[in-house]
């Protein structure tokens, strides 16, 4: 056996271990996952809420949705009634549900506590068969007497392709140079 023949062989040998070793390996497919955003307007009794990190907002149930782009849209409408849970900064957990999505916080930040009243949540937006996806969450509250008004609005995060996903297109690519190769020599 040459040199060439030997080198080709072992490079041949060693892609294909990679391109087994990343079928064998889990990955999850995240072709499921929720796009858009989704509007929910609401009112929070400021007597008995706190905007710091170790504080809480007291809302009042029901919220009413406002706007609904993307995968929203589907199942959510405009004027849906959504739950709105109180939130308890320091354990975080869920804030809204409606037309079968639910949003649960799972980091609070960015909060503001003066005449207006504001905050925002990184959390997992989940249901309708999606997978469970990545969102933010944005508050704010606005005095309109009698009433304060809330305003969430929450948007899915884009989703990275997973880095199993580039091994293994970087691994095919690997094999397609070795065959330009074999065809050449």
């Amino acid at each position: 056996m040459d040199t060439t023949t030997n080198t080709l062989t072992k490079s041949g040998f060693a892609a294909l271990a990679i391109g087994v070793a990343l079928a064998l390996s889990p990955m999850k497919a995240d072709a499921a996952t929720i796009t858009g955003q989704i509007d929910i307007s609401g009112t929070v009794s400021l007597n008995n809420s706190d905007f710091s990190a170790a504080g809480n907002a007291d809302l009042n149930d029901p919220g009413i949705v406002l706007f609904a782009l993307g995968d929203f849209d589907t199942f959510v409408n405009v004027g849906d009634l959504a739950s709105l849970t109180d939130i308890d900064f320091t354990a975080p957990a869920q804030i809204w549900s409606v037309g079968g999505f639910t949003f649960t916080a799972t980091a609070f930040s960015g909060f503001v506590d003066s005449a207006q009243k504001a905050f925002t949540a990184a959390g997992i937006i989940s249901g309708n068969s999606f997978d469970d996806t990545e969102g933010t969450l944005t508050f704010t509250a606005q005095e309109n007497d009698p009433a304060v008004t809330v305003s969430f609005s929450t948007t899915t995060v884009p989703v990275p392709l997973p880095a199993g996903g580039l091994l293994l297109l970087t691994a095919l690519g690997g094999v397609a140079a070795l065959r330009r190769k074999r065809k050449a020599a």
